[in-house]
């Protein structure tokens, strides 16, 4: 999957370097707890906990896929595919420029970028893209990722699933709606 990126940032094809991070894998429990805590960060409802936790079962099958913390790096030197979330680099820099603010760039709400500080204890701006192995700073940028979107999250898996491809995996992604359910599934959620 090409998670979080735009068309011709990072060509999944193109994978020239898997850089290994020597990340502890936590357990998928483990990885649970640590969506629900980050939906606590953000006053979440019960739909962005559900596709929060669903983004996690998608993408790395909560942590648990190999290769889940390395980074991929593609032919033009774009880095993607990082950690529990399979956060790219793009997506990354988007979260990072609206943390900042600027010219042209709509900022976070200071209660927000507050909330992010005061649960990783350092300021989000300073986050390095190679912290987002961490799985809470890294579900903490996936969250903030989603939050760019004015409409509001579906109430259904399926719903949900078409969210994620044209939000989170983009147009050019190989993901499908269906391939989020299938995941799902097999992961035992009942859908």
């Amino acid at each position: 999957f090409s998670l979080l990126s735009k068309p011709g940032q990072i060509d999944k094809d193109n994978i020239v370097d898997q850089i290994p991070t020597n990340t502890v894998v936590k357990s998928a429990s483990e990885i649970e707890d640590i969506v629900a805590e980050v939906s606590k960060i953000f006053n979440d409802g019960g739909n962005a906990t559900k596709i929060l936790k669903e983004i996690a079962i998608v993408e790395s099958n909560m942590g648990q896929t190999p290769g889940t913390y390395d980074i991929s790096v593609d032919d033009n030197g774009n880095r993607g595919s990082l950690g529990v979330a399979q956060v790219d680099e793009i997506g990354y820099k988007e979260v990072q420029r609206r943390l900042k603010g600027g010219k042209g760039s709509n900022k976070y709400t200071q209660r927000t970028i507050d909330r992010v500080t005061d649960a990783l204890g350092v300021d989000p701006t300073t986050i390095k893209y190679e912290d987002l192995t961490d799985d809470k700073t890294n579900l903490i940028f996936a969250r903030l990722y989603l939050m760019r979107r004015l409409e509001p999250i579906p109430k259904t898996a399926q719903e949900r699933g078409k969210y994620w491809k044209k939000y989170y995996n983009s147009v050019l992604g190989k993901g499908t709606p269906q391939s989020y359910l299938d995941r799902l599934t097999d992961y035992g959620l009942t859908i």
